[in-house]
């Protein structure tokens, strides 16, 4: 399919989502365009590497993080994130 006919067909497919589930489809559009922002973000080798020194010698000296701190932290990030995207965005429910 070309660029313009996958569009269209997206378009098609949006009109029949129920008004109820617009909020949930709305997040996932924005998601999908801050993932495909966030993948043309460059990284300057040299400062990944000492990004990832410092990291290894703050594992060797034992200043971890648990996995559930991460995780919890990462939920409250999305979360403040997904509200922020969200302000002055209204839905007709």
């Amino acid at each position: 399919m070309s660029t313009s006919e996958l569009r269209a067909e997206a378009i098609r497919i949006v009109k029949e989502i129920d008004e109820d589930r617009m909020e949930d489809l709305l997040k996932m559009l924005n998601s999908l365009v801050e993932q495909q922002n966030a993948e043309s973000i460059e990284i300057d080798p040299a400062e990944l590497n000492r990004l990832l020194t410092e990291s290894l010698k703050q594992a060797q000296q034992g200043n971890l993080i648990p996995n559930e701190q991460v995780l919890k932290e990462g939920k409250e990030w999305l979360t403040k994130l997904n509200g922020r995207q969200m302000q002055g965005v209204t839905t007709s429910k």
